[in-house]
């Protein structure tokens, strides 16, 4: 299914000749392709069509197959032409029959979680590359997906994921809604914030989940992103879409995703059901997050262990312990570049000045 948009900018109807073509994005020979005129009126015209691939080979995580859609659009009275084009990938990726799916084999996800975070710039690293290299240093490690919360992936990461294999579950800005007033400029600012990412990244096919929050409570900000699967379905069919990690609006009388083709909040995990009533214990919830404290007791690996065996599955959307830092490198990689004053700088001088204390202390 293709969906493409046609903007004219100029004050009149233009006639306009469209060349739709599919390629392997890798060898780059012409597959299927359709040729069509239409009229363009004065702003922006979405044109929809359809292109059968028979037998297409299909995007996987070892062998991560792409293809390559191009549009040529030629004008008809100057001969003037605007062609782009863009990469796509066939798959499939559900909770089905107790267990996650790519493709139809039954698949367990090894994924970390990143902020997208980078020491002086923030949002974006000082070098470029920084973004790409995490990416393959989690691929040769043995995962096989990464969770990117609060903000979402940069566009060329996506491109890096779709080409390595690396699965991708992708939270926009405004996933983490702690702090938010109930007004109606919020709920504005949450759906255009949600539905335009995914209108710009829906074509990567690592992309298999989209998530819309991140442990908020039972505010009206939930109840409001419970109320918007129709409108993400209708930009977005093909994905399964997660609730809220953590589920910390503790209610299992709504499930926790939807999976591809479903306008429903499914009842596929943990204790969910409709007639569930209000819990605060995680063994009840169908997504949870576990951060034990340290040291771990034997008892706590036993509970976790131990979550879904008497419920359906337990997604483990989050866990673990944190990262061990070495503060000294940290702290002197910001006084090289000149930047003790920098946020993160601050931060990590003083959880060094800290352990220190606690050094000298404990001997």
């Amino acid at each position: 299914k293709i969906e493409a948009t046609l903007r004219n900018s100029g004050t009149k109807n233009i006639h306009q000749h469209l060349a739709f073509t599919v390629a392997p994005a890798a060898s780059g020979e012409t597959l299927k392709s359709m040729e069509f005129d239409c009229d363009v009126p004065p702003g922006d015209t979405i044109i929809k069509t359809e292109i059968k691939i028979e037998n297409p080979h299909l995007w996987d995580i070892n062998n991560p197959y792409l293809y390559r859609l191009s549009l040529r659009n030629t004008n008809a009275k100057d001969n003037s032409i605007d062609e782009r084009s863009v990469g796509f990938g066939f798959r499939d990726f559900r909770f089905e029959n107790g267990s996650f799916r790519l493709n139809g084999r039954r698949i367990f996800l090894r994924s970390a979680h990143s902020c997208n975070n980078y020491p002086i710039g923030q949002r974006l690293p000082i070098d470029p590359d920084q973004a790409r290299r995490d990416l393959l240093d989690m691929k040769v490690m043995g995962f096989n997906a990464i969770r990117f919360i609060w903000g979402g992936a940069l566009p060329y990461q996506l491109d890096l994921c779709d080409e390595i294999g690396l699965m991708v579950y992708n939270e926009s800005f405004a996933s983490h809604p702690q702090g938010m007033e109930n007004a109606s400029i919020v709920f504005q600012r949450f759906d255009r914030t949600q539905l335009e990412m995914i209108r710009r990244d829906r074509n990567h096919p690592s992309i298999i989940i989209w998530g819309l929050l991140n442990e908020a409570g039972d505010i009206p900000y939930f109840k409001h992103t419970v109320a918007m699967l129709p409108s993400f379905r209708s930009i977005d069919n093909t994905r399964m879409i997660i609730l809220n990690s953590g589920r910390g609006d503790y209610q299992p009388s709504i499930g926790s995703l939807s999976n591809p083709g479903s306008i429903e909040w499914e009842h596929l995990l943990g204790n969910e059901s409709p007639t569930a009533s209000k819990t605060h214990s995680y063994e009840d919830m169908g997504d949870v997050h576990i951060y034990p404290a340290v040291p771990q007791t034997a008892e706590f690996t036993q509970r976790i262990r131990d979550l879904g065996k008497i419920s359906k599955p337990i997604f483990l959307s989050e866990g673990g312990i944190g990262s061990s830092v070495d503060l000294w490198r940290v702290t002197r990689q910001f006084e090289r570049f000149g930047k003790e004053e920098a946020e993160d700088a601050k931060f990590y001088k003083d959880k060094l000045d800290k352990y220190l204390v606690d050094w000298e202390q404990w001997k």
